[in-house]
């Protein structure tokens, strides 16, 4: 499954973001704000 979603580092994006994340298989596209770059790691577990 391939997904495109915006607003992945506010406070209700980053809930589906992970969710999709966890799916095997599924790739995730997202747009973010410049100077949102530092809350990606939140996303991807680092």
């Amino acid at each position: 499954m391939h997904c495109f979603v915006t607003g992945v580092t506010g406070f209700i994006g980053k809930r589906p973001v992970k969710a999709l994340l966890a799916w095997r298989g599924t790739t995730v596209h997202f747009l973010i704000c410049p100077g949102s770059e530092g809350k990606l790691a939140d996303l991807y577990g680092f």
